[in-house]
């Protein structure tokens, strides 16, 4: 599971805490904090072991940064995120949603037709590394999109215009996603161009 956090909020309100590890510990199902590639960088995912339940906390990459890879804190989760590419596109639209389990959990999802187009975008940005991430996001993506386009086809249409419509960069993203897409299912790439 995933949890998306801005790394500031800009809201009139007072700013929300939520101590994410000490959350974790008092579930008492025994997550742990997953190390990071570097000694001394904080956990941006925790696991339990021999399960494969796993939260990983995430934030948007931004253009300026450095390091878009290290972990970044956020303060009112007393944790660290990894910084992912074009996460504010799932950000935008998210959608109220409700996790059943026991009597329920009221959660923000993103929008699925978003959602496909993300996995597009961050399958083309993968390393050689992640390859097998990389066809994982793509078949993803595709199966999000085949069952859009027979339920929701507008969705599509209007994800990828407020794609397009983020500049250069994420379209020239989206063309490559395009591309990975077209290999696995020709019919719904031609859905997202």
């Amino acid at each position: 599971m995933d949890v998306g956090a801005e790394r500031s909020l800009e809201v009139a309100l007072p700013e929300l805490d939520a101590d994410i590890p000490r959350a974790l510990e008092a579930l008492d199902m025994g997550f742990l904090p997953v190390p990071g590639f570097s000694p001394g960088e904080p956990s941006t995912s925790f696991k339990v072991r021999g399960r494969g339940l796993r939260l990983d906390l995430v934030t948007p990459a931004r253009a300026g940064d450095v390091d878009t890879t290290g972990p970044v804190p956020i303060r009112r989760f007393n944790a660290a995120a990894a910084p992912v590419r074009f996460l504010e596109l799932l950000f935008e639209q998210a959608q109220p949603a409700a996790v059943v389990s026991g009597a329920g959990v009221l959660v923000n999802v993103p929008d699925p037709a978003r959602f496909a187009l993300h996995k597009l975008l961050v399958a083309q940005d993968r390393r050689a590394a992640f390859q097998a991430k990389a066809r994982k996001d793509v078949v993803q993506a595709a199966h999000l999109l085949d069952a859009l386009d027979q339920l929701r086809p507008a969705d599509i249409v209007d994800a990828v215009r407020v794609t397009r419509a983020k500049g250069k960069r994420w379209r020239e993203a989206l063309t490559r996603g395009v591309t990975l897409l077209t290999r696995h299912d020709a019919r719904l790439a031609k859905l997202v161009t």
